[in-house]
């Protein structure tokens, strides 16, 4: 299950990523990009999700901000 949700959120990022004009801004790889934020989505999720059962839908975003833009 975890690895076509992985598998998934791979496709979309690619997808979202391939004509993202701040993608190219950056000056890295676009697969690099894609793995960072999919694995950041995919770390949050399952934080949210498996290992802590309290954490509200507005705290998982909050998280994940504070993660992507660190």
């Amino acid at each position: 299950m975890f690895s076509s949700l992985r598998s998934f959120m791979n496709r979309q990022m690619r997808a979202i990523f391939k004509d993202c004009p701040d993608a190219l801004e950056k000056k890295m790889p676009t697969e690099l990009l894609v793995d960072h934020y999919s694995n950041t989505l995919f770390l949050v999720w399952q934080w949210a999700t498996i290992k802590d059962r309290d954490c509200g839908a507005r705290q998982a975003q909050s998280y994940l901000r504070k993660l992507l833009f660190l």
